[in-house]
């Protein structure tokens, strides 16, 4: 019962956070909507804040399994980036405004592991891109270049103001650079000899 009650309280904060972002949750509210008392909440989490580092730490956690067993599994480095995209879209896609905003105005220690999280996949998709200039599939392009547009492009995503300014949700805009990013980067002869839906037969 004690798992399962935990796992409650984190399961609903995780939806009620992309409806009305982090700060808007109280600890009464997370009690009623989970069918607890408060003095039961307190008895998993010593208070919201543990609570938010809790969950935000289990889905980094995740996240880095997910592209350590992507980066075993996957040995042709075009579909290996397709799975690195996949990962993150099911992670962050469905991530709202709200929590965007609450996270870049009050939660900076979310922002830093944001931070610390893309450095590491940054540094991993240089890796496979440069498997995949030396085996052909991509155009022989500066990695130091790669790395800046990812950077860039990865903070406009994850920009509440970006997002609200262009009428778009995190989902659109993760699709979008991820469409641009990977077809520019394939090897354009490569490209003439195979289409796009070839890359889930390899």
């Amino acid at each position: 019962m004690e798992d399962t009650n935990a796992n409650r309280i984190k399961e609903r904060f995780n939806e009620l956070s992309q409806l009305y972002g982090i700060r808007r949750i109280t600890v009464e509210q997370l009690s009623r909507e989970c069918g607890i008392s408060k003095k039961t909440f307190y008895k998993y989490f010593q208070s919201k804040d543990e609570l938010i580092w809790i969950v935000i730490r289990e889905k980094f956690d995740q996240l880095r399994r997910d592209f350590r067993d992507a980066e075993k599994q996957e040995d042709n480095p075009l579909k290996r980036l397709y799975r690195f995209v996949e990962i993150t879209l099911n992670q962050f896609g469905a991530v709202s405004t709200p929590m965007l905003e609450d996270v870049q105005k009050f939660y900076p220690q979310i922002n830093e592991e944001l931070e610390r999280f893309k450095g590491e996949r940054i540094t991993m998709i240089k890796d496979t891109i440069r498997e995949g200039i030396e085996t052909g599939v991509f155009e022989n392009i500066n990695l130091s270049i790669v790395a800046g547009f990812l950077t860039g492009a990865i903070s406009q995503v994850f920009n509440p103001y970006f997002i609200l300014e262009n009428n778009l949700s995190v989902e659109e805009a993760l699709r979008s650079f991820s469409e641009i990013f990977l077809f520019g980067i394939v090897n354009s002869d490569w490209r003439r000899e195979n289409s796009p839906s070839d890359v889930n037969k390899m």
